[in-house]
């Protein structure tokens, strides 16, 4: 089996790599050379959404069995990218990517990704299926969010008018675990209870779901080893459905951080804003996906967060 994978130096795709192992010849794309202890049959190639033609890479890949896109833009509270590189990253490129494939005749299957966070600011307070994300109109807070939506709808198009290759599209939600970028939630507080320095967040009261990315990774590994060509393409949300409003989570982590007898700092909630405050509810169901594709993540929150704090503790004693 071979598999190219666009945006290889991302969270997920580190993840997925180490999962695949020696399973695999793999051509990698990204800005930068990946670490070659994850594997040993890839090829790499200099890959940068903003500058490499698209078009180029997709026909570096007409032979391979999956395509994996995995670049995205402006997920990360810490962004200082322009709306124009969101755009390209998240929408302009995977569509151009996509339409070329069909162009060149490419037969094997393509693998996108979408995000909760392009339902929208919605009143509502009930879990969404894919059909309710793709018809979602509620307003949009920023580019992120208005891009992700758009590369889902054009994908519902292209599956309605008969894609000529596999084309998988799946919703995440907010994607954790340790080493991910340093400005998200639990590594933030990890960072500042290390630094005995004051936490200030947001008002905690939205409620998120939370999927472990070495879950998805798993299953993924597993996906395109032996299932991308037995199902129906199609958009699939996949989630821990379990629900969480923000303050508690950061109270479970405080716990936990305190119960491995670390002093807490002072925290305050409501000190903050963000955009997304206003999506006060963002929750999908995974019923289809757990049903056709047999996705089952079974890391729990909790044993996630714990994780983390082992990781506080160990930097603590070394």
């Amino acid at each position: 089996m071979k598999l190219a994978i666009i945006g290889s130096n991302s969270f997920l795709a580190r993840h997925l790599i180490r999962e695949l192992g020696d399973t695999a010849d793999l051509l990698l794309f990204s800005r930068s050379q990946p670490n070659k202890d994850l594997h040993t049959r890839a090829e790499w190639s200099e890959f940068d959404v903003q500058t490499t033609d698209i078009r180029a890479c997709a026909e570096r890949c007409l032979s391979v069995d999956v395509i994996l896109y995995c670049v995205a833009n402006g997920v990360q509270p810490d962004h200082r990218a322009s709306n124009r590189d969101i755009w390209e990253a998240n929408a302009f490129a995977p569509i151009a990517l996509s339409e070329h494939l069909a162009e060149c005749g490419f037969r094997g299957t393509l693998i996108t990704f979408g995000s909760y966070f392009e339902y929208g600011n919605s009143p509502n307070t009930n879990t969404f299926d894919e059909q309710g994300l793709v018809s979602a109109a509620w307003p949009l807070p920023n580019a992120y969010c208005m891009s992700k939506r758009a590369l889902t709808q054009y994908t519902s198009l292209r599956l309605q008018s008969g894609a000529p290759f596999r084309h998988f599209h799946f919703i995440l939600t907010n994607v954790y675990g340790v080493g991910e970028n340093q400005a998200r939630l639990l590594p933030h507080i990890m960072s500042r209870v290390a630094e005995n320095m004051p936490l200030n967040f947001s008002s905690g009261t939205q409620s998120r779901q939370y999927t472990h990315v070495r879950d998805i990774a798993t299953w993924l590994a597993g996906f395109v080893a032996t299932s991308a060509d037995r199902h129906l393409s199609g958009i699939y949300n996949l989630s821990n459905d379990t629900q969480v409003p923000v303050r508690d989570l950061v109270e479970l982590a405080l716990r936990m951080v305190r119960e491995e007898g670390f002093d807490v700092p002072e925290s305050t909630f409501g000190s903050i804003d963000r955009e997304d405050v206003a999506m006060r509810f963002l929750g999908v169901t995974s019923e289809r996906a757990r049903f056709s594709l047999s996705w089952n993540p079974r890391i729990s929150l909790e044993q996630g967060v714990r994780e983390y704090v082992g990781q506080l503790s160990a930097q603590g004693n070394t």
